[in-house]
């Protein structure tokens, strides 16, 4: 039998050099004393084990050495002192159990050793332990102590037969430790592909933060998401949109996840322990989504009082965490604006109204495009109550709850002469949203018979979402007043119940079968309607069901294959879909390994993107059909390596996306139409369903050294959509189609402070440019346009963020004082263009048809001051 973990060792080597080679062929941090391993001489041996603390056993038997595995990837070494046979005649036997002080569970491999002397033993598998110590011993004391717990000290003579003890956990003391490799905050799965993010990772650098630490826009430096929207915080991964992305929060899936219309996420990150974004093939038991998913799990141990405060100039946040006994505890976070961006000056591009109207007789001319400004405020909440009586099992119950409002408005008044008269003009726009989330889940992970492991979620969510725009203009004229109104309204709900159960087993030769099965009921309601009529509208009640395999083995040395896929019925449509999954990784004795994953998608809820008439996409999630929304699909391959050399971490992913049942809502004309002031009258609006294509290649390169870290992000992609109803199925760029994307991120520390600076660039969009739309186009179902005419780009997205933090002791609390500036450089960065009327007025004794509209800007420059307590 292959086994996937092998290790030969030669004559005149140190443990330290046989572990740093272990740690390259497999990617695994181990944290350890120098001098500890470089005294130990290993054999000239060939080990290889089915499992990587099978190894361990090996390589460290009969030395005074031992490991603690905390993770796939991260595993503490320590030295101890040991020796049975005294030598003595007359002796002393002190037994006993070691039991963990806060679960009650039995602890094996404590350490049981004399305070001077090199005596000692170890707890076994039962916790049970026995040790025969010299009578003269009688007055001295033992050691016990295990890594991860205090360490008890207690005298010979009070010690005697069937004696318990129980041992406290505590952070791990600087003078016993010594990490000679930070464990980064990123790195690279190769056990399922994912990219984690852990400790200072989550709640990331100082640079560019706008309301406090944000995770998902920590997510958003990664390789190959989009981070060019500084009013969205959506993780769109490889010209996906936002909605393809699964978003898992301890087992909740969760629907738009954003503050401010999308400028923040809407979770604490102080109260997230661990995350894992997919890029490629997800994980077994979860699906229903085509472009990856950005998993999230908060504490799972409770074991002690502790809890952050971060004030910054938008909001306020607290995160707790509360043993209330031995098994059973609590964590809640809250977050809160306390006032609106208007009020705090907190951005450079807030102002007062936009107001140019005079009664003089010269001409005031309407700029085409009018910056806006938004006003806000949100708040969201978290909670956690974990029963964990032992480590076989544990029981969680979860809470979420987000809450928005936002207001767009303006008014501007303007005057220019036509035929001879002069014609004022008067406008007014306000857009105003609302959305909510709530949601819920029951965890459960059990140690069954057999060696089989058991994970289950319960889970409810509900979003809602409302918002309507309205924009009013009022032409004067010496003859003649005419008066427009134009309004766009929506509103979109969405509930989500369902269960997800998992069985996990690892067989004899290390191989690990995965079965299981998932259920989601679903319920939407949507509609869009304008001042006319309803332009869309539909409900839905159904659910989708799955049963889901997969084997992982290593058929050669060195080789991991997992193999499985996932069997989907839909209720909708009364149909099967499978969804094989594939994926393989090869290791070399160099620290190079190869990967790769092949995984059929499909996702039965879905985001409709409908494009207003006055350039405007707003997005509403539906259920699919076989009528007007068919089932999205995605065929994703991806090929790559990555690579660990000593400090460095460097990772490379070409990768190509074949997406089908593409949907889009807009209208069949983009022109104004015969009306001069407002867009065309007549709601021609249809649904156009159809492909997709995303090639690209995500580079990363990673170095962790103990006063810098940092990643450099690129990413080379085209997305291209083809519509049969639209321009003769010619191929379009997609409405995100970004050529290149660049991330530098960096953080250094010294001291007390710390340091960061971002720098992020994007190349600009692809928008059809209304203004240079030719009146004869007509009807794009049945036109065959140049795109070089009509499809303009955004600008380049382009920004440097700097941050700098000072961290002090206040009272015995830690606390640090953060100043960071986003946009440093001040760089003018759009989101979008909306059109809102085209006008003629007379310029040079001719009539001008003009496009009037707004611009919306991104962030200019902003500064935010932070403070934050941790107990």
């Amino acid at each position: 039998m292959n086994q996937p973990y092998q290790l030969t060792t030669q004559y005149g080597e140190n443990l330290r050099q046989a572990i740093e080679r272990l740690a390259g062929n497999y990617q695994i941090n181990f944290a350890y004393v120098p001098e500890l391993l470089e005294r130990q001489l290993v054999e000239a041996a060939d080990y290889s084990a089915a499992d990587i603390e099978s190894l361990l056993r090996q390589l460290l038997s009969g030395l005074p050495v031992q490991y603690r595995i905390l993770s796939d990837d991260r595993i503490l070494l320590r030295r101890i002192k040991l020796k049975d046979d005294t030598g003595s005649e007359q002796t002393l036997t002190i037994n006993g159990s070691i039991l963990d002080g806060t679960s009650g569970q039995v602890m094996m491999n404590v350490a049981i050793a004399l305070d001077t002397l090199n005596l000692g033993t170890m707890s076994d598998e039962q916790g049970r332990f026995s040790l025969t110590l010299p009578v003269a011993m009688a007055d001295r004391s033992v050691y016990i102590y295990h890594i991860g717990y205090k360490t008890k000290h207690l005298p010979v003579n009070q010690l005697g037969r069937n004696t318990t003890i129980r041992l406290q956990t505590e952070a791990l003391p600087l003078d016993e430790i010594l990490i000679i490799e930070r464990l980064p905050s990123l790195s690279s799965s190769l056990q399922d592909g994912s990219i984690r993010i852990r400790g200072e990772g989550i709640e990331g650098g100082i640079a560019g933060q706008l309301a406090g630490k944000d995770l998902f826009r920590q997510v958003q430096l990664m390789a190959g998401v989009s981070a060019a929207d500084d009013l969205s915080s959506d993780i769109k991964i490889r010209g996906s949109n936002a909605d393809e992305t699964l978003i898992i929060l301890d087992g909740m899936p969760l629907y738009k996840v954003d503050h401010f219309y999308g400028v923040f996420s809407a979770l604490n990150s102080s109260y997230i322990d661990e995350v894992r974004l997919y890029k490629n093939a997800l994980p077994i038991q979860y699906g229903g989504r085509t472009g990856g998913m950005l998993w999230m799990q908060s504490a799972d141990r409770i074991d002690q009082l502790e809890g952050k405060v971060d004030i910054n100039l938008l909001s306020g946040a607290l995160q707790i965490n509360a043993p209330l006994s031995p098994s059973l505890g609590v964590s809640l976070s809250g977050r809160r604006s306390y006032t609106n961006v208007a009020s705090s000056k907190l951005f450079d591009w807030v102002g007062t109204q936009v107001d140019n109207y005079t009664e003089d007789t010269e001409d005031k001319i309407r700029p085409e495009l009018l910056n806006t400004v938004p006003d806000f405020g949100f708040s969201d909440y978290n909670g956690k109550l974990l029963f964990a009586p032992n480590d076989r099992h544990r029981l969680a119950l979860n809470l979420y709850h987000s809450s928005d409002k936002y207001l767009n408005s303006y008014s501007n008044a303007s005057s220019r002469r036509f035929n001879q008269e002069r014609i004022y003009r008067e406008e007014a726009f306000e857009e105003e949203q609302e959305w909510k989330n709530l949601g819920a889940s029951l965890q459960y992970q059990a140690s069954l018979p057999n060696n089989w492991q058991l994970e289950s979620d319960l889970f409810y969510t509900d979003y809602r979402f409302g918002g309507g725009l309205m924009a009013s203009i009022i032409s004067t004229a010496p003859r003649e007043t005419r008066d427009f109104e134009i309004s766009n309204d929506q509103q979109n709900q969405v509930e989500n119940a369902g269960y997800r159960l998992l069985l996990n087993k690892k067989t004899a030769s290390g191989n690990l079968l995965q079965l299981g099965t998932s259920l989601n009921q679903y319920q939407t309601a949507f509609a869009v309607t304008s001042e006319v009529d309803t332009l869309l509208s539909s409900k839905g009640n159904t659910y989708d069901a799955q049963v889901f395999a997969n084997y992982r083995w290593a058929p050669v040395d060195r080789l991991q294959v997992d193999i499985g896929g996932r069997m989907n019925y839909y209720k909708a449509t009364q149909k099967l879909y499978p969804a094989p999954r594939i994926s393989a990784t090869y290791l070399f004795k160099f620290g190079l390994a190869l990967k790769s994953s092949y995984s059929v998608n499909y996702q039965f809820i879905r985001e409709l993107t409908h494009e207003n008439r006055l350039g405007q996409s707003v997005d509403l999630i539906l259920l699919s059909d076989d009528d007007r929304f068919p089932v999205g699909q995605s065929t994703n391959y991806m090929l790559g390596g990555t690579y660990h050399l000593n400090k460095w971490f460097f990772d490379l992913e070409l990768y190509h996306k074949d997406q089908a049942n593409v949907i889009d809502h807009s209208s069949v004309n983009l022109d104004f139409g015969d009306e001069p002031i407002r867009p065309a009258q007549s709601q021609n609006y249809r649904i156009f369903v159809g492909e997709g294509n995303v090639n690209g290649l995500d580079a990363t390169i990673g170095w962790e050294y103990t006063h810098y870290t940092g990643h450099l992000a690129y990413t080379l992609s085209k997305a291209t959509n083809s519509f049969p109803g639209i321009f003769m199925g010619k191929v379009i760029p997609s409405r995100d189609d970004r050529r290149h994307q660049l991330k530098w991120i960096n953080t250094f520390t010294t001291g007390r402070f710390e340091f960061s600076g971002n720098l992020i660039y994007s190349s600009g969009r692809p928008y059809y440019n209304l203004a240079r739309i030719p009146r004869e186009l007509g009807d794009r179902r049945e036109s065959d346009p140049d795109l070089r005419r009509i499809v303009s780009w955004l600008p380049a997205y382009f920004r440097v963020d700097l941050g700098a933090a000072y961290g002090f002791m206040l009272g015995g609390t830690k606390a640090k004082l953060g100043l960071s500036v986003f946009n440093i450089t001040n760089n003018s960065n759009v989101k979008y263009l909306q059109y809102i009327y085209s006008d003629v007025f007379e310029v040079g004794g001719s009539g001008v048809n003009t496009i009037n509209g707004s611009q919306t800007d991104l962030l200019d420059r902003t500064l935010n001051l932070s403070f934050e307590l941790e107990f």
